[in-house]
């Protein structure tokens, strides 16, 4: 089971607990609604959901299919574009497995009118009003890349790589990562301060890692868990 958790509704409270693979039924993505926020259920479209994406209101959202690059838009989301149209490469990447797919992650512009797409070797792609700032693309990176976030004003963004390496474009800045440091897990996503600079980094373990002006405020890297972790998200 591959679950993630993302907030939602900045005018209201609630988030969505997110199930790509569900044991009962793989062929569906469930977001499971807390507080204000509904269930939703969206078809996989291909080999499955790798990442997803509210909208500033929380009234709906993106769904980011990793083989394919298909964005799938839910609730008050419009669709802008997607990778469907690109020629990107998945496969193998020596010594973290194979088979992996490319687009692993999205991220949405301030006024959710559009979003920002990165595939494993930083590739990062452009829709709707989000503006490209930079990317890893044609360049070497040590580790697939596994997630992006952006910056409060949307200017520039983050992406966080499975090394723990981070690498900052556009008004991003750069406030250190552990890509020259030994994990117990793979890092697996990023998450903005909404509250100044810095981010937090997290491991599939549960481990957090804070940099910047964001505080550290606990983690589950010590703790026995029935599944790995696959995504943060920051209140506020």
């Amino acid at each position: 089971m591959h679950v993630g958790v993302l907030r939602v509704r900045r005018d209201g409270d609630g988030y969505w607990v997110v199930d790509f693979y569900p044991a009962a039924n793989p062929a569906v993505t469930n977001l499971y609604g807390f507080g204000d926020a509904a269930d939703v259920t969206v078809p996989n479209q291909d080999s499955g959901a790798t990442a997803v994406a509210s909208t500033p209101s929380g009234r709906g959202g993106w769904i980011l299919y990793g083989e394919s690059g298909l964005v799938v838009p839910f609730g008050g989301a419009r669709w802008y574009g997607d990778g469907t149209s690109l020629h990107h490469i998945g496969g193998t990447w020596p010594p973290f497995g194979s088979a992996i797919d490319y687009f692993s992650g999205i991220a949405s512009t301030p006024d959710g009118g559009g979003y920002w797409l990165v595939g494993i070797d930083g590739g990062v792609f452009a829709y709707g009003d989000a503006a490209f700032y930079g990317s890893m693309g044609g360049q070497h990176v040590n580790a697939p890349i596994a997630g992006i976030a952006r910056t409060s004003d949307g200017h520039g963004y983050w992406l966080v790589s499975w090394d723990g390496g981070v690498f900052a474009f556009g008004d991003a800045q750069f406030s250190g990562s552990t890509g020259s440091k030994p994990l117990n897990a793979l890092m697996i996503g990023i998450a903005a301060n909404p509250d100044g600079p810095g981010y937090w980094t997290v491991a599939m373990d549960g481990g957090v890692f804070a940099f910047g002006g964001a505080p550290f405020l606990g983690s589950m890297g010590n703790r026995a868990l029935a599944s790995p972790v696959h995504g943060i998200a920051a209140s506020g």
